[in-house]
């Protein structure tokens, strides 16, 4: 991963930036001593057990045992190969990436640059449409002012097979690349063909203004073709993971600290314009655990608005178990029925559709509401049934007073007694702890003296390189400590001399985790008996090098011959 750029600019872009702030921007983390902790977006917890070091720039959560540097973060968090995630924190921290030649098989840049240009190529289109046709009306239609598609970057795709496709040949990208981008599919007869043509053309832009997908809206009524189609997955594309409009919305929902969810681009268009800003939309895709993430980078209140069918109380259901399980408590607007957001902002304005927001159910009443339809609750297997299904739910929610008020809600709504359900969430939360603990594979536990002698490799890799002669990877039990001391010894002997460096230079996702957790552990060793600890580590390989020769010895004078074993007595009393 990193050999693509010169060790000394990846140290560089690590030493531009501060850990707590890069993991600050998706995390909500306090002070705890001398780090900060909070909860691991990597599994579910409770209790914090996620911790960054300000002095090491690090992290490591000991719950679920990841760890690694701002890079390391970025990359699991984001989902992104090494040179992204190199870029973003290169950006943040105002370093200039070098030129390289060549471009390695994980480098998405040129899927941007496609996708730019084809955001230039659907917008000219639009600009030349005449007043008259089918793109103009339809926009007519919509009521969307000029300056609404000048700030959605809203274009036009033209009727034709292969438009977008050979303007983008034209500015000398290779259609393997054009194809891979999803702008363009091949057709039986291996042609390319645009995957859109006479439709309105919405760009999807990430956080960091890209381009990465485009949305797209028939323009003709009645054929047998979707009304909407997205691009397909992509290097840069992933529908999960991605909003339409978050590029707009992002500021303004930090400023509110809300965030709106619907699901149409024409919708939130709509809602954009009638000023309610803080609003983001799913591209073809259901709510996802991602989505989640994404948006607890700007805020963790959530309201999500679903269609009143059928479709939509069960999207609703699902999206609101989703997130409980990410820590979020979103509220739920159900719409009236046959209504989209664009039909309620035309028929009330900005007031009549916040009116319906302030509405909104909490997340816990909603489910309640819906298990409640879900069973028949005027029976005793009901109300049983009922209950079955929320108490993993109510387990869920931290607060105390927040948990007692959802466990007498329910309560009341089936008629049960508040101290059966709070008694049934209280056993499950222990049989849940349980689980957890008995699944948790036990790590080995490497001898003691290895690893302080490895913590004290990473706080003074200057005591190891006046030792270098005397240690072997073959001197540690742990074949986890032979992986490492291998990694920081070769760093060493390169001139790799400083403990934020040598942390930096272990890149193998397994190694990263064990010395991160080793580096932030306390009280490993003393100060001041750092050549002791050395000195004592040193003497308990060589006893362990005696006490197997001497067992060697036992062997092999069972069947060697007197020169053998008085070849062996001379090695052992070699030993230092």
């Amino acid at each position: 991963m990193a050999g693509f750029y010169p060790r000394e600019i990846i140290d560089r872009v690590i030493e531009s930036v501060d850990v707590v702030d890069v993991i600050s921007t998706y995390l909500q983390l306090r002070k705890s001593g001398a780090n900060y902790v909070g909860l691991c977006p990597f599994h579910q917890e409770k209790t914090p057990s996620f911790s960054v070091s300000p002095s090491k720039q690090i992290f490591h959560c000991f719950g679920c045992g990841e760890g690694g540097n701002a890079i390391g973060f970025l990359m699991k968090y984001e989902n992104l190969p090494f040179p992204d995630a190199l870029r973003v924190l290169a950006d943040r921290g105002g370093v200039t990436l070098p030129a390289t030649s060549g471009r390695p098989a994980e480098d998405n840049s040129v899927y941007y640059d496609i996708n730019r240009e084809a955001g230039r190529f659907y917008r000219d289109m639009l600009m030349r449409a005449g007043a008259e046709s089918a793109v103009k009306r339809y926009i007519k239609k919509r009521g969307f002012s000029d300056e609404t598609l000048k700030k959605f970057g809203i274009g036009f795709a033209p009727d034709g097979w292969d438009k977008c496709f050979k303007y983008l040949a034209g500015k000398k990208f290779s259609p393997k690349d054009i194809v891979k981008s999803g702008l363009a599919k091949h057709s039986p007869e291996g042609s390319a063909r645009d995957t859109f043509r006479n439709r309105l053309v919405f760009p999807i832009i990430d956080d960091r203004k890209r381009v990465i997908a485009f949305g797209g809206r028939s323009l003709v009524e009645g054929e047998k073709i979707p009304k909407y189609i997205n691009s397909p997955e992509s290097p840069v594309y992933h529908k999960s993971r991605s909003f339409f409009g978050l590029n707009l919305a992002a500021g303004r929902i930090r400023e509110r600290k809300e965030a709106l969810i619907v699901e149409g681009y024409t919708d939130l268009i709509s809602l954009y314009q009638a000023g309610i800003q803080n609003v983001v939309a799913t591209s073809g895709t259901a709510f996802t655990q991602y989505h989640c993430r994404l948006l607890k980078r700007f805020s963790t209140n959530l309201v999500m608005v679903f269609d009143g069918d059928e479709a939509g109380v069960k999207a609703a259901e699902r999206a609101t178990k989703l997130a409980m399980k990410e820590g979020v408590r979103p509220n739920i607007v159900m719409l009236p029925s046959g209504k989209d957001p664009d039909d309620l902002v035309q028929e009330g304005g900005k007031g009549g559709f916040l009116k319906l927001v302030s509405e909104a159910k909490p997340y816990i009443s909603y489910l309640i509401e819906m298990v409640c339809r879900k069973f028949n609750i005027d029976t005793p297997e009901g109300k049983s049934a009922a209950e079955k299904e929320m108490v993993p739910y109510l387990s869920r929610i931290e607060d105390d007073i927040e948990k007692a008020s959802a466990v007498r809600a329910l309560s009341g709504r089936l008629s049960i007694p508040f101290t059966r359900i709070e008694d049934h969430v209280a056993r499950y939360v222990d049989i849940d702890k349980e689980f957890r603990r008995t699944k948790k594979e036990p790590r080995k536990q490497a001898p003691p003296l290895e690893k302080r002698l490895i913590r004290i490799i990473l706080d003074h890799p200057d005591v190891l390189e006046a030792k270098l002669a005397d240690l072997r990877p073959d001197d540690f039990i742990s074949p986890m400590h032979r992986r490492i001391f291998s990694v920081l010894a070769g760093e060493i002997r390169n001139g790799c001399v400083k403990s934020r460096e040598l942390l930096n230079r272990v890149e193998e996702e397994d190694m990263a985790s064990h010395l991160t957790e080793l580096a932030m552990e306390a009280n490993l060793y003393d100060e001041d008996c750092v050549e002791e600890n050395v000195h004592d580590f040193l003497k308990s390989v060589r006893m362990r090098q005696r006490t197997k020769m001497i067992e060697d010895m036992k062997q092999a004078a069972e069947k060697a011959t007197r020169e053998d074993f008085l070849d062996r007595q001379k090695d052992f009393r070699n030993l230092k």
